[in-house]
């Protein structure tokens, strides 16, 4: 039951963040994708620029091109 119910709110968090990013204009994945920031940065040992990804992602600070944030 618990499985369900993770893989139900995974299933809308990641449809808000496509609608997110279709409404902003932005390709569904891409450089500015969260994800692809934190593993680019685990490739190139940048442990601030991971940080700084990690809270975008997270959602403490404002991602550029989402969030009203320009």
């Amino acid at each position: 039951m618990v499985q369900q119910l993770i893989r139900s709110h995974i299933t809308e968090l990641i449809s808000s963040r496509l609608r997110r990013r279709h409404s902003a204009g932005l390709p569904p994945v891409g450089e500015d994708d969260s994800h692809y920031k934190i593993y680019q940065c685990i490739i190139n040992s940048d442990e601030k620029a991971l940080r700084r990804a990690n809270d975008e992602m997270l959602g403490i600070v404002p991602i550029q091109g989402l969030d009203g944030f320009e």
